[in-house]
């Protein structure tokens, strides 16, 4: 069965093509016959990206959401490999203009089932969902550090429940390892959200203006 890898771009309003944000993820299909599966397998990410992002009115200003794609690699092909490109669907321009930086982003990790001889490490995946709006986070407090709000969490723990309940015998979530140079694909068993936020520096954006100052003559 091929192993199919999804990377899910979404880009930026400059339309640079580093100022994007990716998430990756990996797939079993017995028969990778694009465009039907790969249409199959946009719509299962469409849905995730949904539940995690909600509507329009939900989502974040500088991302371009109609441009947002799905790039479908076979992993059994010789490289360099042909994507599959299509759409994710996530239609509607973001108009939530009150924005957490662009390198905080929530981890999503998710773990294949124990294996006597394999250590854990090589059993999980994770991923940085960013391009938050300011509704994400929960106010801190006087005994409270600044988190992620249960909503935002639930969100996309359902998202994930829904992409792992959405398997069949053609299209499988997977969790992969590659160590030793060696790549394993086992069945996605479960997985967790944090609550609190993290950071992908390369996610940053440049400075658009400078404010210096000196010493007084």
């Amino acid at each position: 069965m091929p192993l199919i890898r999804a990377d899910c771009v979404f880009p930026y309003f400059t339309g640079t093509p580093t100022d994007v944000t990716m998430n990756t993820f990996h797939f079993y299909t017995d028969d990778w016959d694009p465009p039907a599966t790969a249409t199959l397998l946009r719509q299962r990410l469409t849905t995730f990206y949904g539940l995690v992002y909600g509507a329009a009115a939900a989502r974040v200003p500088y991302v371009d959401w109609p441009l947002a794609v799905c790039k479908m690699f076979d992993l059994s092909e010789p490289t360099p490999r042909i994507p599959v490109i299509q759409n994710l669907a996530l239609t509607g321009a973001g108009t939530a203009t009150a924005a957490l930086p662009t390198e905080v982003a929530a981890v999503l990790s998710w773990h294949a089932a124990p294996e006597s001889g394999v250590r854990y490490q090589r059993l999980y995946n994770r991923i940085f969902i960013g391009c938050a709006p300011s509704a994400w986070m929960a106010a801190a407090a006087v005994d409270a550090f600044p988190t992620f709000t249960t909503t935002a969490i639930a969100n996309i723990r359902n998202a994930a429940i829904a992409l792992r309940d959405a398997d069949t015998l053609g299209l499988q979530w997977k969790q992969v390892s590659n160590a030793g140079g060696v790549t394993i694909a086992r069945p996605v068993a479960g997985g967790w959200v944090d609550n609190s936020p993290d950071t992908q520096r390369r996610r940053g954006v440049l400075a658009s203006s400078r404010n210096t100052w000196a010493p007084t003559p």
